[in-house]
């Protein structure tokens, strides 16, 4: 069993990915924490492993710079070893080498499915690095001079995973719109400022998102749509 702790931009893509982790019976959430809160309440859990979700929007995530401080704070008051899964849209080389230091081995984009981060986590479970072709394809100079990664073997290729069974879902470019903007806690009427559509026409898409997802709420809708691929973290 490997224990987890969760950490999320906001409470919707926490929901998300311990709705995906807690359907596997090999792993347990221990915790699940938004961004406000200090790492050091987070050394009375003991986990195997942290899975960070690095947003751009935030708080502790501004630069690479405030992450690997907040996880030297956390590491340095927790009491046991801890392996660590980031989920990220950007990792430079420099990122890289600060997170392999820090016991980070999974690497991984925001937009990806069940199957890749559970396969992830259990890649760098046993002990390899995992770093997903997408994250890999944005760096230009390579990362075969990392010191880091000449000593351990890199594995896991998510991208040869068997994806998830796709259900047939057929949603419009607004309805997938709508719901990154669901995925990210905005209500009704912030949707249709944003989107400069009245608020009856986000109830409409809203509602037909969720007829066509068979869910009966947000959450379920913005968990499904992770799930599906549908939608990014």
């Amino acid at each position: 069993m490997t224990r987890i702790i969760v950490y999320g931009s906001n409470s919707v893509v926490l929901a998300g990915l311990t709705s995906i982790l807690n359907s596997q019976a090999d792993l347990q959430i221990v915790g699940s924490f938004l961004d406000d809160v200090s790492p050091i309440a987070l050394s009375d859990f003991s986990a195997d492993l942290l899975l960070l979700e690095r947003s751009p929007t935030t708080n502790f995530s501004q630069s690479s710079d405030e992450d690997i401080q907040w996880l030297e704070q956390w590491i340095s008051t927790a009491d046991f070893e801890i392996v660590g899964v980031l989920l990220t849209d950007s990792l430079r080389t420099e990122e890289l080498e600060d997170y392999l230091h820090h016991g980070f081995k999974g690497f991984l984009p925001r937009l990806i499915n069940t199957d890749e981060i559970v396969a992830a986590i259990h890649a760098v479970s046993a002990g390899l690095i995992v770093i997903h072709p997408a994250l890999v394809a944005l760096n230009d100079e390579g990362w075969s001079g990392i010191p880091a990664l000449a000593n351990h073997p890199v594995g896991g290729n998510t991208s040869a995973i068997t994806p998830l069974p796709q259900l047939d879902i057929s949603l419009t470019s607004r309805e997938v719109e709508i719901l990154q903007l669901l995925k990210a806690g905005l209500d009704n009427k912030t949707i249709a400022s944003t989107l400069q559509i009245s608020k009856h026409t986000v109830k409409f898409h809203i509602s037909s998102i969720l007829a066509k997802l068979n869910v009966s709420s947000r959450t379920e809708a913005v968990t499904l749509g992770l799930r599906q691929g549908l939608i990014s973290l």
